[in-house]
């Protein structure tokens, strides 16, 4: 894989990272306004590695979603000469080096003067872990297993609705496109879960946080894989009826993200 050098001959790898926005002291508050939710990563200068090429995969996802989700990047170098971005890192209690990455999501309606929800530090840093948390916060559409974009959409309006009444319209036509999904396939369950959690929020548009909170609580203990993989299932559904404020809605499933 070539390099990419900068006119004085060093490499610069921001150039291959492409989906990402890399911020310094200077940038960071005029683009961490308040008006989008970012999602940041604290990483030393020069990051490679397994984590890195996971968020890599992670901003194109997010970019080929056509998500209003911001990701970007603060490369931090501690250092007698050059020091980059010390200052910007410790601000977020995001400045140990052991710990690299470090992820924040800074919530719409926030920005950088409020408190960002912090990824766990010791969950799972694979693309996919990192997609369904930001899911479960931002309502972002991932095509993560389980998730259904059409059922998704109906999700998100059931949630929308002002009364009763325009849940139950949005859940009569979530029933219609279930129904239509390939009998006896994974699909079609999954389509199903979508309407059961449908049916429990147009009386109780609480329920789908609430039953995210209840599934993230059996996750932290130990499954097997099987279960832990049908959990997860369940809550990248759930996620298609979170994100819509910037209060934390529901719990990353590894460990419950921590505000600082």
């Amino acid at each position: 894989m070539s390099v990419v050098h900068d006119a004085h001959g060093f490499a610069n790898w921001p150039l291959r990272s492409q989906g990402i926005l890399f911020l310094d002291k200077y940038t960071f508050d005029k683009i961490v306004d308040g008006t989008r939710d970012v999602f940041v990563s604290f990483n030393k200068e020069y990051a490679w590695g397994d984590d890195y090429t996971a968020f890599k995969h992670l901003a194109k996802a997010v970019g080929e979603a056509k998500d209003p989700l911001l990701v970007a990047g603060v490369q931090v170098a501690k250092r007698d000469y050059d020091p980059k971005n010390i200052e910007l890192a410790a601000r977020f209690k995001a400045d140990d080096e052991k710990k690299f990455p470090i992820y924040m999501l800074f919530r719409k309606g926030v920005g950088s003067h409020g408190q960002p929800l912090r990824y766990p530090d010791e969950a799972s840093k694979k693309t996919t872990d990192l997609l369904a948390w930001l899911a479960q916060h931002t309502g972002g559409f991932y095509g993560l297993k389980g998730q259904i974009k059409e059922l998704d959409a109906l999700a998100k309006e059931l949630m929308a609705a002002a009364d009763e009444a325009g849940r139950q319209a949005a859940l009569s036509k979530a029933e219609q496109e279930a129904a239509a999904l390939p009998e006896g396939t994974e699909k079609a369950e999954n389509g199903q879960y979508y309407v059961k959690v449908m049916r429990k929020a147009v009386t109780n548009p609480g329920y789908p946080a609430a039953e995210a909170k209840r599934l993230n609580g059996v996750m932290a203990g130990k499954l097997t894989d099987a279960k832990r993989t049908a959990m997860q299932t369940k809550l990248n559904v759930l996620s298609s009826f979170l994100g819509g404020s910037s209060e934390e809605e529901a719990a990353p499933a590894d460990a419950k993200g921590a505000e600082l």
